[in-house]
């Protein structure tokens, strides 16, 4: 087994963010891609390049994972978080493509290096806080489950089991921040990368309201919010005298 030995408290922990958002999301109608979030506020065509602002800020992404490989270079992280610096270099290149012609078969691989940042996420935070020492089955485990749903949303067109995969990582991350924060050498990386994420959410859906103020795409400026919570989580770390494994 992977975990042994729950505590009420652990129970609790993976009620509220894992079983919890999953049962709220299933119990939604089937959710389907709608077709005009395609149509991106960003129409530019500079240099030969359509939406040029969406792809070109997808840099970002490609230099926060370079930094955290730096990182992992000079700090050894653990395959979890590894991953998800993996994941976000992979970002770069799929979300690039995406944008160069957004419809829905090209957002495939868009989602796909996502779902391998936000398991790798899920897969870490668990580690940190239930002392996993099975960190690679869990870490395969929990991709394997993320691409499941990608293929779910292929063959039926229902993105709500995706949406879960995106949403729970979310969800942990706020609650070790809020009720574990000593589990990490600084809270305030995982509350500061909880805010770039949410504020990444609202201006990916106000993307043409944003754009007419400022004349930047609410999109590209997701992209900018999304590559700073990376950078956060990069700079954090789990506090080395809590890393001690408990038989789970």
């Amino acid at each position: 087994m992977i975990i042994k030995k729950l505590s009420t408290q652990d129970f609790l922990f993976l009620f509220t963010t894992l079983a919890l958002p999953l049962a709220w999301m299933m119990s939604q109608a089937p959710i389907f891609q709608n077709p005009s979030y395609h149509n991106f506020a960003d129409q530019s065509l500079i240099g030969g390049i359509p939406h040029f602002f969406d792809v070109a800020t997808n840099v970002l992404f490609l230099l926060a994972g370079i930094y955290g490989v730096r990182e992992h270079l000079r700090n050894k992280f653990s395959i979890s978080k590894l991953g998800l610096v993996l994941g976000v270099i992979l970002v770069a290149p799929g979300s690039a493509y995406y944008h160069l012609q957004p419809d829905n078969e090209r957002l495939l691989w868009d989602r796909l290096p996502m779902v391998i940042g936000f398991c790798s996420l899920m897969s870490w935070l668990l580690v940190a806080y239930f002392k996993i020492k099975r960190e690679k089955l869990l870490l395969s485990i929990i991709n394997i489950i993320g691409l499941s749903s990608l293929i779910v949303w292929v063959w039926t067109g229902d993105l709500r089991f995706y949406y879960w995969v995106q949403l729970s990582p979310v969800v942990l991350l706020l609650y070790l921040g809020i009720f574990k924060g000593e589990l990490f050498t600084n809270r305030a990386m995982i509350l500061g990368a909880f805010v770039c994420y949410a504020a990444a959410k609202l201006t990916e859906k106000y993307d043409i309201a944003i754009f007419e103020s400022l004349g930047l795409s609410g999109h590209s400026v997701k992209h900018a919010l999304a590559a700073l919570a990376v950078l956060l989580l990069v700079k954090l770390d789990v506090r080395p005298s809590l890393t001690t494994s408990h038989n789970y």
